[in-house]
């Protein structure tokens, strides 16, 4: 049985006896101790009972009903403050969306990725400043492209999923079909990757490019010798303790994908790795960001490094205002947005939002914007 099935049945379980009066609804085994001190709803909305967030709640709560949807899930280094879903249904037909539902979270993966890596520089195996020739032989470039650069998206590579054209070499939407359904192996990825000139030199501008996540997942399997969805398991979603993220896998998602998706999942899954395969839900994020920012993962040192930001971007995060840092995803069927805000007197406030690409992701600002605004 799928992951995500048995939340389905352990959500629907819940919300059976809720409603015989047996018992109040709770969160399946794996997150029972990620929500304390509050209650869920009938619909597996959960609020916490800390009165001084009373605010925030009425307006999320009446942003949710209206605009939203999808999951979300607000949270403190001390108590989950509201999570839930809204407006949509799993793929049972009949399970509200709730934090425990999967989605796609594409680009936000990046900061996994990048995690990865600086564990491997934590371990002395890798280095951030060396040049990635070692790694790309023929990649006729790469001797003047790092890790730093990769990590940074200030390579110059052309990004083989937002400008396909000119990366498959006039190949166009057919390339870019093959890549999306799966059939692409890394040969032939890397043979049109060996064909391409950069756009500008590396470390002289910016330039968002999924191609260097890509390359930074195949760096990580040649340096390991595990395959990136083995070494992630390991050393991402076991360490933080996400029970119900995957990498790689196609099908196994339980929410319903935008129609304006053609109501089709992304297939990309090993092509995408790297740059926008995982799939998770908003209480394994909120497992990953604590673990993250509490040195779980990475070291002072490398967290340190990893929030540096060189022109608003590093490894996987993106900063504003200095006050905050995020990092979105979108892919074929969904969107997502994982915030990080630092408040005074009461550390990090996390914002995780996951929602089917209806309406191209305005929302997951909005919804976002909340929080940080209540906590200006």
């Amino acid at each position: 049985m799928k992951k995500s099935k048995i939340l389905v049945t352990a959500v629907s379980l819940a919300l059976l006896l809720s409603g015989c009066g047996a018992k109040k609804p709770q969160a399946p085994q794996p997150y029972q101790e990620l929500f304390t001190g509050g209650s869920f709803d009938e619909y597996m909305v959960w609020t916490t009972d800390d009165e001084q967030y009373s605010d925030l709640i009425s307006q999320l709560s009446a942003k949710c009903e209206n605009i939203l949807e999808g999951s979300l899930l607000v949270a403190t280094d001390a108590k989950v403050i509201y999570a839930g879903g809204w407006n949509s249904i799993e793929t049972d037909g009949e399970t509200r969306v709730n934090p425990f539902t999967t989605y796609e979270i594409g680009s936000v993966t990046k900061q996994m990725t990048a995690a990865c890596i600086l564990q491997q520089v934590q371990a002395g195996n890798l280095r951030t400043d060396e040049t990635i020739d070692k790694f790309f032989p023929e990649f006729p470039h790469a001797h003047k492209i790092t890790i730093d650069n990769l990590l940074h998206m200030d390579s110059g590579i052309v990004d083989y999923v937002n400008n396909p054209y000119k990366f498959y070499k006039g190949s166009g939407i057919d390339a870019v079909t093959k890549y999306t359904d799966g059939k692409m192996a890394d040969e032939e990825i890397l043979s049109y990757l060996n064909q391409t000139e950069l756009e500008f030199e590396p470390g002289t501008k910016f330039a968002y490019s999924n191609t260097n996540y890509y390359l930074l997942a195949l760096i990580l399997e040649q340096v390991t010798g595990e395959t990136y969805a083995e070494y992630i398991q390991k050393n991402i979603f076991d360490v933080c303790g996400m029970q119900n993220s995957t990498s790689c896998e196609v099908g196994n998602i339980s929410s319903v994908p935008a129609e304006m998706s053609g109501g089709e999942y992304m297939q990309a899954g090993k092509s995408a790795r790297g740059a926008g395969d995982v799939h998770s839900n908003v209480c394994d994020m909120l497992l990953w960001d604590r673990a993250l920012m509490s040195n779980k993962v990475i070291d002072a040192n490398q967290l340190e490094y990893m929030t540096q930001m060189r022109n608003g971007y590093s490894c996987g995060w993106m900063e504003s205002e200095g006050r905050y840092l995020e990092h979105t995803g979108s892919t074929m069927a969904y969107v997502s947005s994982n915030t990080i805000l630092e408040v005074d007197g009461l550390g990090k406030v996390y914002v995780v939002v996951m929602m089917p690409n209806v309406r191209e992701g305005y929302f997951l600002k909005t919804i976002a914007d909340i929080v940080v605004d209540y906590f200006k």
